[in-house]
């Protein structure tokens, strides 16, 4: 999600519209969904924080290798700065898109029936987004932090015992 608030703001300073769609329920992307006892960063903090100003100039780090609580707290200290979740739909998750020649634009479709156009989208798909064998069976952190045990042969957090998995949580950005 880091890398999607990124491009909004970076569109929103060359005068673009976009959205955000975020299947999470935060800013955060992996450091929301990622909350297991003992989560923390493995690189120092300068990898882990954006450029801008008026954000590193109004933030201090608890520690030079946060938590992924530290790191929640960081994502809303740059909503409150940037005011980024304005621009996003969280809970939205993307199930396909077309690109309609004769519009000029993509038809994006999301698993709760919505419809939407946009002129561009940016596919936000990195790595934390695929399936990973070898990785716990926790499911994804409850509003309060809390990870649940599946109690079943799941190898992702996204994935149910029958092995179908039950949607990525990458951003994607929209642009009208």
């Amino acid at each position: 999600m880091s890398a999607g608030v990124y491009m909004l703001k970076t569109l929103r300073d060359r005068g673009l519209k976009a959205v955000i769609f975020e299947a999470g329920n935060d800013l955060g992307g992996t450091w929301r969904w990622n909350c297991y006892p003992g989560a923390a960063v493995d690189s120092e903090v300068p990898e882990y924080e954006f450029s801008w100003p008026e954000v590193y100039n109004t933030w201090a780090w608890p520690s030079n290798y946060p938590t992924y609580q530290d790191l929640r707290d960081y994502f809303d200290h740059v909503d409150k700065v940037m005011q980024i979740k304005k621009d996003c739909a969280f809970h939205t998750v993307v199930v396909g898109a077309e690109f309609e020649t004769s519009e000029g634009k993509w038809h994006i479709r999301t698993a709760d029936g919505r419809t939407t156009k946009a002129a561009y989208l940016v596919l936000g798909t990195g790595f934390v987004s695929t399936v990973q064998l070898g990785l716990s069976c926790l499911q994804p952190c409850d509003a309060n932090g809390t990870t649940h045990e599946l109690g079943c042969e799941a190898v992702h957090p996204r994935m149910a015992r029958d092995g179908k998995v039950q949607g990525y949580h990458s951003p994607l950005l929209l642009l009208a």
